[in-house]
């Protein structure tokens, strides 16, 4: 019987055990036999357990930026100061090219004197 209707009509079977499910929509304070708070409460569960998942996985990202920062610190490789160094270099480079030129010039000169 299910709500008062019997679904074994011609008795061949003894199917009450199957048909006797009994939902309470939303009347009763009790918890577990109450359909709509039982779903409240999966929907609330899955909810609770989505913002612990976004909060670990913007921990472990937070987590990983951190230390890949300190590895970089640690290596001694900064990509800002090395590009400051080679512009250093190259300038000095060309000003020891001007020098150089400036010797040959006055080396021409003298052998050109004599």
């Amino acid at each position: 019987k299910m709500n008062g209707t019997n679904f074994n009509d011609n008795d061949l079977a003894d199917n009450e055990g199957h048909f006797g499910i009994n939902v309470i929509q939303g009347n009763e304070n009790d918890a577990d036999s109450n359909f709509n708070n039982r779903i409240s409460n999966i929907v609330g569960e899955f909810g609770t357990r989505g913002n612990i998942a976004t909060e670990k996985a913007e921990n472990s990202e937070a987590l990983f930026n951190s230390l890949n920062d300190r590895r970089l610190s640690i290596s001694g490789v900064s990509i800002e100061e090395e590009t400051g160094n080679l512009m250093l270099y190259q300038n000095a480079f060309s000003a020891n090219a001007r020098v150089m030129s400036a010797i040959d010039e006055t080396l021409q000169a003298i052998l050109g004197i004599l």
